[in-house]
């Protein structure tokens, strides 16, 4: 079912979807664990610092957004639709939208919290802490306020998360897509060398992780979403060289490999020496 050698192809997390894909003539098999060899480790896993193809492949799986794409090929995937937020009202001359958030279909693996407007509005301000240095801040100077936390454009009226922005900006909506402004928890820490492992509302979340070693992602048991979410696991190990990734494949050890080129050293410094 997996592809036997791919180094330098997709990351496992995107053989989920494929999976997924490929078994809708079927029953698709639920459970069991995809073994996957990475040589590099992504950069990081939490979603204020990921910033890489193979790190937001992962934040894709573990991730419930506002607006998403959805897992379909053509022309359909590419067109954004709400997740999280069931309606949204653009107001004010294209300045102010009110997301309505109502989430009956996942919750937060592995506590069960429920997600609301305020774990959204947690993204906005834990990306906006000068502390974190996120790169989102760069997709997010229109809104008010940014500049701090807590985002004072950003606001949560019940049900509803709106937004101020200080001009119309048509490209909005796709900027929230981004791994940057998923869901959180309201008390996720603002560690500026990120969170290793956190509660994820996606089809998945990350239960362990050892930097440069290591990484398991498991099925979120809340979610009762369409996306694909048939695997029980992902187990990834990480910092074999490609010849023995190859072996490894091989001998049947591991079931997709992936090489993952090394992020910028300045954002893994510290790490780089783990």
């Amino acid at each position: 079912m997996f592809p036997k050698v791919s180094i330098g192809g997709a990351v496992a997390v995107a053989a989920i979807g494929v999976t997924a894909a490929a078994a809708t003539a079927t029953a698709a098999k639920q459970g069991g664990t995809l073994r996957v060899d990475l040589s590099t480790d992504v950069d990081f896993t939490d979603p204020a610092l990921s910033y890489t193809g193979k790190g937001w492949e992962i934040e894709y799986a573990t991730c419930v957004k506002l607006m998403n794409y959805p897992d379909s090929s053509g022309p359909q995937g590419s067109r954004l639709t709400p997740e999280a937020a069931t309606a949204f009202r653009i107001s004010n001359g294209g300045k102010t939208y009110d997301f309505t958030v109502d989430v009956p279909f996942t919750r937060f693996a592995p506590g069960g919290a429920r997600v609301t407007a305020a774990n959204f509005k947690a993204a906005f301000d834990r990306d906006a802490d000068p502390r974190l240095h996120s790169p989102a801040t760069a997709f997010m100077d229109d809104v008010v306020g940014a500049g701090a936390t807590p985002v004072s454009g950003v606001e949560v009226k019940g049900k509803h998360l709106v937004v101020n922005l200080k001009r119309a900006a048509p490209d909005f909506l796709a900027r929230i897509a981004m791994p940057f402004f998923c869901a959180i928890p309201v008390n996720l820490a603002r560690d500026p060398n990120g969170v290793e492992t956190l509660a994820g509302a996606g089809p998945y979340y990350i239960a362990e992780r050892t930097v440069n070693k290591s990484m398991l992602v498991k099925r979120n048991p809340y979610y009762k979403g369409k996306r694909p979410h048939n695997l029980a696991r992902v187990a990834y190990t990480v910092g074999n060289s490609p010849e023995a990734i190859r072996l490894r494949v091989e001998r049947g050890e591991a079931d997709y490999a992936a090489t993952v080129s090394p992020p910028p050293r300045t954002r893994r410094l510290r790490r780089s020496t783990a």
